[in-house]
């Protein structure tokens, strides 16, 4: 980490529960969001919705997302979770 760099615990699936993600964003005029994750069907899902939910334009990179089931991860994906994303 660098001076300045910010860290998170996160207690909940979602990144942005019970965080200030969202204020740390917003204070530096963060509109955009690059996501990957583990756990396509908890983590990154819960994530993606309260991001796509509070406005963010979010880009999520497939080939940097994993899930043990494959097929859920694979339909989320097809459908673009909902078409709240880009997938990249």
């Amino acid at each position: 980490m660098k001076p300045g760099d910010l860290f998170y615990t996160c207690p909940r699936a979602s990144v942005f529960h019970g965080t200030s993600i969202d204020a740390d964003l917003r204070t530096r005029g963060v509109s955009s969001l690059v996501m990957t994750g583990i756990s396509t069907t908890g983590v990154v899902l819960s994530s993606v919705a309260w991001a796509s939910d509070a406005d963010y334009d979010v880009r999520l990179v497939q080939d940097c997302c994993y899930d043990p089931d494959q097929d859920a991860h694979e339909a989320l994906f097809r459908s673009r979770f909902g078409g709240r994303v880009q997938v990249v």
